[in-house]
């Protein structure tokens, strides 16, 4: 299961921020469960536990790679931009990106940074090209984020020209098959329905990238 935790106001980055993701690890703990382990039949499997300690759990941030919880099992992904942070969980690898709209120079940064299909699709572009832009951008963020490795390792998103809703993960499972991952659009009406009080004046773009073909829920903290 997936779940999406908001926050508008301060908030600390990168190290900074592990109070914030550890408070919304609780919240999520205590809705799901206090104890995540591996199957050993496959993939790993949320599973309550009253006795685990919550207090115990800490932020991991390797050399390389993505950061971790101390919790087998439990996977986060943190984004901010503006006032508004956000933290997506799952029993699954999960990536996100939130991108509040700017005045960037979309064509210099696009050219360093997208593929040949992402570029066609900016082109294409009657209106709203900065829009196209900041789609794709958040898009690749998340799936950086997922694998770890970050926006130079992302494929092209849009192969024919058209944004995916669908990828396959770059690993094989244990099946040998690769696992097929979904972009979820996440924006202010779905925002503002489980958190009615959130302002979200300016233009944004967030994606998840999660195993689940449902969007996560979204949770105020």
């Amino acid at each position: 299961m997936d779940q999406f935790y908001v926050k508008q106001g301060e908030y600390g980055k990168g190290k900074a921020g592990d109070a914030l993701v550890l408070e919304a690890v609780k919240r999520y703990l205590a809705a799901n469960g206090k104890e995540a382990r591996v199957s050993r039949e496959g993939p790993a499997a949320f599973c309550p536990d009253p006795a685990a300690d919550p207090a115990a759990m800490e932020v991991v941030r390797p050399a390389e790679g993505k950061p971790a919880l101390t919790i087998p099992g439990l996977f986060f992904s943190v984004s901010h931009s503006g006032d508004v942070w956000m933290c997506l969980f799952s029993d699954r690898e999960c990536g996100l990106d939130f991108q509040v709209h700017d005045d960037r120079d979309t064509n210099a940064v696009a050219a360093r940074m997208f593929r040949a299909g992402e570029l066609t699709y900016l082109s294409e572009a009657d209106a709203d090209r900065s829009g196209r832009f900041f789609d794709l951008w958040a898009m690749r963020e998340a799936y950086g984020k997922y694998t770890g490795r970050g926006m130079f390792g992302v494929p092209d998103l849009a192969p024919d020209g058209i944004p995916l809703e669908t990828v396959r993960a770059d690993a094989e499972a244990a099946d040998g098959n690769r696992a097929a991952l979904h972009f979820h659009r996440i924006d202010r009406d779905m925002i503002r329905e489980r958190i009615p009080d959130i302002s979200l004046t300016q233009r944004f773009s967030c994606f998840a990238l999660t195993a689940y073909c449902e969007p996560p829920e979204i949770v105020a903290i």
